[in-house]
């Protein structure tokens, strides 16, 4: 008998979760599907998710999760192509492969998830002369750019930054860049980043809630606004203003509006002014019902009289789950799942600030500053990535009916977990009667300090740890930072009480000095986040400086358990392990 052949255009988060919803749901209706198999194909240029939330960053070339591996496990199949026509009355997609050549993809159902892109309008000089980082090529010129101009004379032109933009993408860049031209630059360098929008305050779109926050983190950071104003024109020396003020630099930087991927035009479908195909609530197309239209590409209300879904990550997430359900089932004969998305929160990053988290479309500030920032570096380097190439473990994170929690309840569940997993790993240290009274830790993360005073007690009585553990889930580099300039790593123990323990010790060649009591608990804690190297011993109270990266595939926590790798990063030296914030669940993201 042959296959139904279900097609997705795209492995974006909206065409990588509609290929892991249809897949379980013919898992879940094997009889149903026995009799009329349904084949689940994936056409894009490349098998790998661009982690485009997180292209604002430093190392962008590492912004990407392959998804070969998870495709062969969840029986998805790839055909790595570009589509460039649509036939609805046909039922085919014509294409050109990686070889160059024209192929044509029939399907009996068809999910288009191309996604997005930057809008460019016609502004004289922005296409010759704009950085842009709404790909991951475009992000990558643009990071080389920034560190050849560490070569050029320092002046005016060279240590001016301009973003063309002050909307989402635009305030996590500017707030990013401080940190990145210092690293780049020198300490000693003076620089000017500055922010450029036609709207007369930052962030129009974010609302009046969490405005004022951001302004103050940008005047910290040292980012100026030019606000009312539009750009006029760019060219290879600077920027020039509808005001008519003229901004000289050698690196503007487009990140204003975006609109859906115009693929979506042939459709004789209605759309938004951004170019969104509008649907209905299954997010199939009313006039071409074997057509379904998800993620960026999509414009459908959040629920019944709602907010119209955003061009975001954390929707494209969620209507993935329901075009891929709702497709499958169609071919299934069964009843499908209108897409609903109930809560909404938002997570902006402010660079060496911190984050801002906001709750609901009113976008009421619910935590801010240094707090925030492991939340945000929870979402970037653990929840918006693919999940591990196990059928069941994709199957049961591609349910449509799990909706994401409430702001505070996903902070809450996060809280939970982090104490959970930070009393397992202080068992040990009760066991050897070892009594820590007072401590404080100077806690590395990517891009800012934490400094966290802990009472610890036996039984666990009193004592917070939520940021601290959260944070060292997110350590990636050694990256204190000192007069701008990120170093290795330091963790200070102070008023130490441990009987036959007392003392300091200097471990390594970088005369990173440790307090002796507290190698234990810190090789615990460590160890439940990464793997040590192999020169780095099991034992509590020993925990040698090789083991705070680890250089193996597997590794021994200091409880002794083995610790599989996980995302490992070779160009950094990284080799991750698994730890309990694997577990929490996928809420809300930019």
């Amino acid at each position: 008998m042959s296959s139904q052949r279900l097609l997705i255009v795209g492995a974006g988060f909206a065409g990588l979760w509609s290929a892991m919803a249809a897949r379980r749901l013919i898992d879940l209706h094997k009889d149903l599907s026995r009799e009329r198999p349904i084949q689940v194909t994936v056409v894009a240029p490349e098998p790998e998710l661009v982690l485009r939330p997180r292209l604002y960053e430093a190392n962008v070339a590492e912004m990407r999760a392959s998804l070969v591996e998870l495709f062969e496990a969840t029986d998805v199949t790839f055909v790595a192509a570009r589509v460039g026509v649509i036939r609805p009355h046909d039922g085919q997609v014509d294409a050109v492969d990686s070889t160059g050549a024209d192929i044509t993809i029939p399907y009996d159902r068809l999910i288009l998830a191309p996604g997005s892109r930057l809008a460019r309008p016609n502004i004289p000089g922005l296409k010759e002369h704009a950085f842009t980082i709404d790909q991951i090529d475009e992000a990558v010129q643009l990071e080389d750019h920034l560190r050849r101009l560490a070569s050029a004379p320092s002046g005016t032109s060279r240590n001016t930054i301009v973003v063309c933009g002050g909307g989402f993408t635009g305030i996590e860049l500017a707030a990013e860049l401080p940190s990145r031209l210092t690293e780049i630059f020198g300490k000693n360098e003076k620089f000017r980043v500055v922010i450029v929008d036609r709207a007369d305050v930052i962030g129009p779109e974010l609302g009046d809630n969490p405005r004022p926050m951001i302004v103050s983190a940008l005047s910290d950071l040292g980012v100026e606004m030019k606000l009312g104003a539009a750009v006029a024109s760019i060219d290879a020396n600077g920027v020039t203003l509808s005001s008519g003020e003229r901004i000289d630099t050698l690196t503007a930087v487009w990140t204003a509006g975006m609109e859906a991927n115009p693929l979506v035009k042939q459709l004789s479908a209605q759309r938004d002014a951004m170019g969104r195909v509008q649907v209905d609530r299954d997010l199939r197309i009313p006039s071409l019902p074997n057509i379904f239209v998800t993620g960026d590409a999509a414009s459908v209300v959040t629920k019944e009289g709602g907010h119209l879904a955003l061009q975001s990550c954390q929707h494209a997430l969620r209507l993935g789950r329901a075009s891929g359900h709702n497709a499958a089932a169609d071919l299934l004969g069964i009843e499908g799942r209108p897409y609903e998305q109930l809560n909404y929160g938002t997570c902006l990053d402010l660079g060496g600030w911190g984050s801002l988290i906001t709750d609901g479309w009113d976008r009421s500030v619910h935590q801010s500053g240094a707090a925030a920032k492991p939340i945000k570096q929870l979402i970037n380097q653990k929840l918006i990535y693919p999940p591990p190439p196990d059928a069941s473990t994709a199957f049961a994170a591609a349910d449509p009916a799990d909706d994401p929690p409430p702001v505070k309840a996903f902070l809450e569940e996060t809280h939970a977990s982090a104490r959970a997993g930070f009393r397992v790993a202080w068992t040990p240290l009760f066991n050897a009667r070892i009594s820590i009274n007072r401590v404080k830790i100077l806690l590395p993360t990517d891009q800012v300090r934490f400094r966290f005073k802990l009472w610890i007690g036996r039984g666990n009585e009193r004592f917070n740890v939520v940021n601290l553990v959260i944070a060292l889930g997110g350590l990636r580099r050694a990256v204190p930072r000192r007069h701008g300039v990120w170093r290795q790593p330091e963790l200070h123990c102070q008023h130490v009480e441990s009987p036959g323990l007392r003392g300091t010790a200097a471990e390594g060649a970088n005369n990173i000095s440790w307090s002796r009591p507290c190698l234990g608990f810190i090789a615990d804690v460590l160890c439940a986040m990464a793997p040590p190297s192999p020169t780095a011993g099991p034992d509590v109270g020993h925990f040698p400086r090789a083991g705070l990266a680890g250089s193996g595939n597997t590794g021994r926590s200091a409880l002794g358990r083995e610790m599989p790798a996980t995302r490992a990063n070779p160009d950094r030296g990284e080799d991750k392990g698994s730890c309990f914030l694997d577990e929490l669940p996928h809420a809300f993201c930019h």
